[in-house]
């Protein structure tokens, strides 16, 4: 923390975003980080969290097994082992609280654009693809990613 406080000012309320992180780190040790990183935040601070589960969609269980066996760390979380990331912490949840990503305050979505004629469409890299989906037409089972935010009190 004191290399981050050499460019954050601690006296005020700072975002810790830990985004796509977490399931790279073994079970007991991520929720030890996560509450010795928010320990160290000042009051009225917010932590920013998403994580990968196999709740929604079976068929990341796949991923996991290919990451492991090339050694990687990667473990899935159930909603209830995400949710104690905040309650461990003292965390108050915003509202939905911990929800699939695309159901989190799905009503401040960015505006889609209007697509092009389809053979356009399809010569697009599917990531290019992206910004013509409405976040609306994703189902549970295409997201295996949960999402929250909480402030600390």
């Amino acid at each position: 923390m004191s290399e981050a406080a050499r460019v954050l000012d601690f006296n005020r309320p700072v975002a810790l975003l830990l985004v796509a992180v977490l399931h790279f780190v073994e079970d007991e040790a991520a929720y030890g980080i996560v509450e010795k990183l928010v320990d160290a935040l000042p009051s009225g601070s917010w932590l920013v969290l998403t994580h990968l589960t196999g709740d929604l969609d079976r068929r990341s269980e796949e991923i996991v097994r290919t990451l492991k066996a090339q050694g990687l760390t990667f473990v899935h979380r159930s909603k209830n082992q995400v949710e104690r990331f905040f309650a461990d912490s003292g965390l108050d949840l915003l509202d939905p609280g911990v929800v699939p990503v695309h159901l989190w305050r799905p009503d401040h979505a960015a505006h889609v654009l209007p697509a092009p004629d389809p053979e356009t469409l399809a010569s697009l890299e599917p990531i290019d693809r992206i910004k013509y989906h409405d976040i609306n037409d994703v189902r549970e089972g295409d997201i295996s990613l949960y999402a929250a935010v909480a402030r600390k009190p």
